[in-house]
């Protein structure tokens, strides 16, 4: 029999012990610590009453403890239940947003009049028509009406000057204009903004709700230039093609010109580029454009496309030549609204003014024009009163302010007021009653063009309503816009009237006999430079 190593042999063991450990190779039974194991030994056991109260304590114990996990439990249930809801909620109303459409028109009424504006001929824009000389000239709109008209303004004259085909963006009205961005970023956003793939936006039930990708359907329309202007005149000199979106692909796919074909100016603030037509001219240093760019240098170039950024800016072009400077101003004067819905109401609305009336554009609700609101309405107010009383009567212009500004945070009393003093100043009613003292012109009709919501209870417009008891504001002419509400774009749709309503405002007020405006205002430039000029028979007033 062979014998284990002594080692292991003497090896003491210890019964029972609930703990081995290694040591010297060995195992050895460890006895385990009595102290903590006392109070549970025969020798040691508690008395009956001691024992009573431990298990008292240990049972409340046990009872809080169960208490906090019951409570831990039920707020996890009310969580995950309230998690779920609001996560059902998000997902289910994720992709639609609550918009009720306009009602559709009652048997009895006008259908709405659909116009084609889609005046774009992609049929004559092949590739192949215009031949592999043809030159183009691109730009990027952005931002509101104006600066996408001064855009065109100066694309018109720069592609005549380049020798170049200037392909031509539609206008994109409406509330959510895009900004100017970098280059690239710009070029990304137009390229969305078509409405290409979103046509059955127009066709949802007038109850229904808005998928996600409607829901800035109807804040926005494209409309040809040509619909709103008339640039025959203007194009005489110049070759114009329509784009009907802003996509790359569009130029690719219709006049075949590859990117290698293409000479990109690429802009990252909206001040970078200015284009001069005289080599020995240059910008000022202290002009707001960082680098000059001679329009004899880059007609040079032979791609077949030149693309560029923003063009807005009245004085992006840098002109010295007369016959071009007598070139844009020939652009500009185009660029009166020749809409014949838009003459049509403004014709309508002349004549039931009188036929001779004063004109106002009061821009006060936005902006930096809102911070300085009060300010510019009594300066238009001023210029306004100075213009049509007599020198003599001008005089008392401060206190003349004092009277009928007095008291100017309380609105103006509308009283309607029957005109048979002198029916041949006015329409049927005026505000207020007539003046017969040195302030007779005042019974003059005025029309107000503003931005204020609510005029008539607007105390910024006081003055104007004290001294002119016969002013007017669109809303007062329901009759004679009704045309303008049975309009319709064809191509997507939208109803056109609140797109237009402040061009019709500007040519109202651009037909008056007397127009005053807001000074820092693009829109009264537009009105006091071009349209008030242009509707009177008055050469055009050029800047830039």
């Amino acid at each position: 029999m062979i014998r284990p190593p002594s080692r292991l042999r003497n090896s003491p063991v210890v019964e029972g012990s609930p703990s081995v450990a290694l040591e010297k190779g060995g195992s050895r039974m460890r006895a385990p610590h009595l102290g903590r194991y006392r109070a549970s030994t025969p020798d040691s056991q508690p008395e009956p009453r001691a024992r009573s109260q431990t298990q008292s304590r240990e049972r409340e114990h046990y009872l809080r403890q169960n208490t906090v996990i019951a409570v831990l439990i039920v707020l996890l249930a009310f969580c995950c239940i309230a998690s779920f809801a609001a996560a059902y909620y998000l997902f289910s109303s994720r992709w639609e947003y609550r918009h009720f459409l306009p009602p559709p028109p009652s048997a009895n009424s006008l259908q709405p009049e659909a116009i084609d504006i889609d005046t774009i001929q992609e049929t004559i824009l092949d590739g192949r028509d215009h031949g592999l000389d043809e030159k183009y000239l691109s730009y990027l709109p952005h931002s509101g009406f104006h600066n996408q008209r001064i855009a065109l303004e100066n694309a018109i004259v720069l592609s005549f000057l380049l020798n170049r085909t200037l392909i031509m963006p539609p206008i994109r009205l409406g509330n959510r204009p895009i900004r100017y961005l970098k280059h690239d970023t710009l070029t990304t956003h137009l390229a969305l903004s078509d409405k290409e793939g979103l046509l059955h936006c127009a066709n949802l039930s007038p109850t229904t709700t808005l998928p996600l990708e409607c829901l800035d359907y109807y804040d926005y329309t494209h409309i040809d230039w040509e619909w709103l202007v008339d640039l025959r005149p203007a194009m005489s000199p110049a070759k114009i093609l329509h784009r009907s979106n802003m996509t790359n692909s569009w130029i690719i796919d219709t006049l075949r010109i590859a990117r290698r074909e293409t000479f990109v100016l690429r802009d990252n603030q909206p001040y970078q580029f200015r284009f001069l037509d005289t080599l020995s001219d240059a910008s000022p240093s202290t002009d707001r454009y960082s680098q000059d760019i001679y329009i004899d240098n880059l007609a040079l170039r032979t791609e077949r496309l030149l693309r560029i950024g923003t063009l807005f800016g009245s004085s992006r072009l840098r002109l010295k030549d007369p016959a071009n400077k007598e070139l844009r101003k020939k652009v500009r004067r185009q660029m009166a609204f020749a809409n014949l819905f838009l003459l049509r109401a403004a014709e309508s609305i002349n004549n039931t003014l009188g036929g001779k009336y004063y004109g106002a554009h009061v821009r006060l609700g936005d902006g930096r024009f809102r911070a300085h609101a009060e300010e510019n309405s009594r300066v238009i107010w001023r210029r306004l009163v100075s213009t049509v009383l007599p020198k003599q009567s001008a005089g008392n212009l401060t206190i003349l302010e004092e009277l009928f500004w007095a008291n100017v945070s309380s609105p103006p009393s509308v009283v309607l007021h029957p005109n048979n003093t002198d029916p041949s100043h006015s329409p049927a009613f005026c505000r207020a009653p007539l003046h017969d003292d040195r302030t007779h012109p005042f019974n003059t009709p005025l029309f107000l063009s503003t931005d204020v919501l609510e005029p008539y209870s607007n105390s910024l417009l006081s003055g104007f309503f004290r001294a002119f008891p016969c002013t007017f504001v669109l809303e007062d002419f329901s009759k004679e816009t009704a045309e303008l509400d049975r309009l319709r774009n064809a191509r997507d749709g939208v109803m056109l009237k609140s797109f237009l309503v402040p061009f019709l405002d500007a040519i109202v007020v651009g037909k008056a006999a007397v127009a005053v405006g807001t000074d820092g205002s693009t829109f009264s430039t537009f009105i006091l430079d071009v349209l008030w000029r242009t509707y009177h028979g008055m050469d055009i007033r050029s800047r830039g």
